[in-house]
Parts: structure tokens; C-alpha cells; sequence
């Protein structure tokens, strides 16, 4: 039943992201109000018409109504059904993931647990609102990254009142890595984190003198680092930049982008993070089976 809640929910979210990155032009506006930009009914980008309720139903008013707004017949951004789905989604696989650590449930007993879920949850939301502005602007918000900066520190305040958790390596999402490539404690891994994440794309960003990282990326990773600490923010930062060059490669070899247009960074760092968040473990597990010498 909680898998439906977390769904359902997480379509609402993706709504309202949608709901933020159609009325806040980051190339266009010169200084973001956010609370102009949330208030008043919603309308049909085409033809203007203000909405009805049964009309703004996350997924199934644009099933509904075929792609296509019922006024005007104007063709609805494949944009908004696949940002409600992918929230959707994304809110059912974190829980699952939680739910699978027996030591989360011990750490966070009762209630208590669901709000952690919870932190996770924006997490995720935060991720895929700041990828979908950097896809369709190129520019990352800066509401956007202090936001994550600060559910970096609430995350880390549930991690400081379960000093249980210290010993707990599933809870890390890169398994042996913790061992292998491990600080002495959390909050070593909590600043070497943010220091390796800020560092990599900060190189990154003054070697390409700002053309191929922004600065909006760099502070992107390290509220990341402060989220995942090492090493996981090393595996992250490595899915991220293959998932990156496959798709990037893949864009190039059909013709849809050249080697000289700029891609957005955000979106592979969304796919890295969910990559790493479900399955990092058992890709680190079936690497060190493949090389097992690698770290010795």
C-alpha cells in the first residue's frame, strides 16, 4: 500500500516541478520570484485558457485527453507526463531501497523511519528539478542547490543521532568501497565527500574555463559529497561522467548533437545518483569479482 502512496506522491511532485521550470524562464528572468511565479491558476501555454482540476490530474489528465489540450487541440510537452513518471518511480525505488536495510528500521524505529524516507525523497526531487532546468535552460538555480545543501545537513542529523549507523556499511550505497577506500569515521567520509565532489568538477570546470562544467555544477557536487560522503561520491561522480560519455556518444553518432555543443551535466548526475543509490553495491560487488587485485 505504501508503494502506491509513495507513486502517487511522487507524481504531485513531479507536477509541481514542472509547475516550476514552465514559469520560471531562467533565461528570461533576470531575478527569480518564486512566489510570482507559484501563484495563479494554470493555463494552456497555447491558447491561454485557464485549466480545470480534472485537467491538472498528474499522468492521467494527459492520457486522458491524448496529449492535448482539450481547448485548442495544442500538442502537451511530452515534458510534463515523463517528470510526473519519472518522480513517480524514483519515490517507489528509494523506498524499497530503504526498506531493504533491516538496520534503517532499528536506527529509526517506527514513525521516525518514514521521515527519513521522506528526506530521501526531496533528495530525489531536488535532483530531478535542478536536471530538468539544466536540460531545458542550461542553468542550474540557485534556490535549487542551497535547498539540497540544506537537506544535506538534516540527512546528516538523523546520521548523528543513530551513531549505530557508523558501523553499518549497507547503509553506504558503494558496499566494499567503504572498506576499501574508507576515512576513519563519518564525518571524515562527510568532508572528504563534499572536498572530492567540489574538486573533480571544479577542475573540470576552471580547465575548461567554464565552457563544459559550470559553476552551478561545482557547488551541485559538493552538496552531493555532503550527502553521500566518500566513497560514494566517487562512485557517483564515475557513473555519472560514463553514463555521460555513452549517452553523449550516442547523441553525437546520431547526428542529434556535435562535439562542439555543450551537454548538460545535471541529468547524467541524476542518472549516476539513482544508479549508485539502487545498484552501486552490486556493481562494485561484481567489478573487485572481475579484478579483485585492483585495491591491494
Amino acid at each position: 500500500m505504501f508503494y502506491l502512496f509513495s507513486f502517487l506522491i511522487g507524481l504531485a511532485i513531479g507536477s509541481f516541478i514542472n509547475v516550476l521550470v514552465f514559469r520560471l524562464d531562467l533565461k528570461k528572468d533576470a531575478e527569480l520570484n518564486l512566489g510570482k511565479a507559484l501563484s495563479g491558476r494554470s493555463f494552456c501555454d497555447s491558447c491561454r485558457k485557464t485549466l480545470q482540476w480534472y485537467e491538472l490530474i498528474p499522468l492521467l489528465s494527459f492520457l486522458w485527453q491524448k496529449g492535448r489540450c482539450r481547448n485548442c487541440g495544442a500538442k502537451i510537452p511530452w515534458q510534463y507526463p515523463l517528470v510526473e513518471f519519472l518522480a513517480g518511480l524514483s519515490f517507489v525505488l528509494v523506498f524499497w531501497r530503504l526498506s531493504q536495510f533491516s538496520f534503517l528500521t532499528f536506527a529509526f524505529p517506527g514513525v521516525v523511519f518514514y521521515y527519513f524516507v521522506a528526506i530521501w525523497w526531496l533528495i530525489v526531487s531536488a535532483m530531478l528539478a535542478i536536471s530538468v532546468f539544466d536540460f531545458k535552460y542550461y542553468l542550474i538555480p540557485d534556490f535549487l542547490l542551497y535547498f539540497l545543501v540544506f537537506l544535506a545537513l538534516a540527512l546528516n542529523i538523523f546520521y548523528f543521532l543513530a551513531p549505530v549507523l557508523e558501523s553499518q556499511t549497507g547503509l553506504y550505497f558503494s558496499g566494499y568501497l567503504v572498506y576499501l577506500m574508507g576515512a576513519d569515521n563519518w564525518p571524515v567520509r562527510l568532508g572528504v565527500g563534499a572536498v572530492f565532489g567540489a574538486a573533480v568538477i571544479g577542475l573540470a570546470y576552471l580547465m575548461s574555463s567554464g565552457k563544459g562544467m559550470g559553476l552551478g555544477d561545482v557547488i551541485l557536487l559538493f552538496a552531493l559529497g555532503l550527502i553521500f560522503g566518500w566513497p560514494d561520491i566517487f562512485a557517483l561522480v564515475l557513473f555519472s561522467f560514463v553514463i555521460g560519455s555513452l549517452i553523449s556518444l550516442g547523441l553525437v553518432y546520431s547526428k542529434k548533437k556535435t562535439m562542439k555543443q555543450i551537454v548538460p551535466f545535471a541529468p547524467f548526475v541524476f542518472l549516476g545518483l539513482m544508479t549508485l543509490f539502487l545498484f552501486g553495491d552490486k556493481i562494485v560487488q561484481a567489478y573487485l569479482n572481475l579484478f579483485p587485485a585492483i585495491f591491494l
